[in-house]
């Protein structure tokens, strides 16, 4: 009959390998569990945060129409539209990511709230904008086929 050191001494590589094995499960099941987390998350505020990007674009329009009377509010919508791009950004796809970041690189260049915003620039943000706004349209209509499949 075996002796009980013999039996520990082995069982531990068994225990030693299946503690590893562990470890590996563990992580790959947090990064799915991140995963599904995000995407429900992303498929809960999209449609949200697609129609408040429609509507900084829309209101950009309207106030580049009565430059520079409304440069204050350009401003402020500016802002607006800075905060929900980041929120945005944290819950799209890699490929609609870099358009964020660039265009909130290009309202974080714009002057400060004191000094009046450069229509040019501005415009320039709308467009980008408008741009955004077609990609977000068309990545909805892909979510739509997906879940036909």
């Amino acid at each position: 009959m075996p002796d009980l050191t013999e039996t520990i001494q082995a069982i531990g590589p068994i225990g030693s390998l299946c503690s590893i094995l562990g470890l590996v499960l563990t992580i790959l099941l947090l990064t799915k569990v991140g995963r599904i987390s995000r995407r429900f998350l992303f498929q809960a505020r999209f449609p949200a945060l697609k129609k408040k990007v429609a509507s900084h674009r829309s209101t950009l329009s309207t106030l580049l129409n009565t430059y520079p009377d409304s440069s204050t509010d350009l401003a402020i919508e500016l802002q607006k539209c800075h905060a929900t791009l980041k929120s945005l950004k944290r819950k799209i796809g890699l490929a609609q990511r870099s358009n964020i970041s660039s265009l909130l690189k290009q309202i974080k260049r714009l002057p400060p709230p004191s000094a009046p915003p450069q229509k040019d620039a501005i415009y320039q943000v709308y467009l980008d904008l408008v741009l955004l706004e077609e990609e977000l349209q068309n990545l909805s209509e892909d979510i739509k086929w997906r879940a036909r499949e």
